[in-house]
């Protein structure tokens, strides 16, 4: 992987979490947590395996860490009741995320050093998460 542009950052990231208390917590559809994610252009090299360890590492490790409430996975958590569980469950809490990634460019090896490539030249991508309640 490496940098369309070096003179800029490679990825920007902005990640905000408020209490159910805080004037900018979406209360209404229990939105308590923000991330916007800003990638610049990037060249990469895909390889699938390496790929998903990323996606894991940032999915189960990394978000989960910028949370400062986090329960520890170690620690035993209390029972709830009937009514309590039945609430949490049909008004979860929820993350809003946007990201955008800037024309990557993405190189298709069968090897690492193969000379012989598919490139592919992507526009730019935008994901958001959204809640849809059914």
């Amino acid at each position: 992987m490496g940098a369309g542009d070096t003179s800029k950052h490679l990825m920007e990231l902005k990640y905000r979490s408020f209490d159910p208390k805080h004037p900018e917590a979406d209360v209404k559809n229990h939105v308590y947590a923000t991330v916007d994610v800003k990638i610049n252009t990037i060249n990469l090299n895909i390889f699938m395996q390496p790929l998903l360890r990323m996606v894991d590492f940032l999915t189960g490790q990394l978000l989960p860490s910028l949370r400062g409430d986090v329960v520890p996975q170690y620690t035993p958590l209390p029972k709830l009741d009937h009514d309590v569980a039945k609430q949490n469950l049909d008004n979860p809490m929820f993350m809003d995320m946007h990201v955008f990634m800037e024309s990557p460019i993405i190189n298709l090896r069968p090897l690492p050093d193969s000379t012989e490539y598919i490139k592919v030249k992507l526009g730019d991508l935008t994901v958001k998460s959204s809640r849809i309640k059914s």
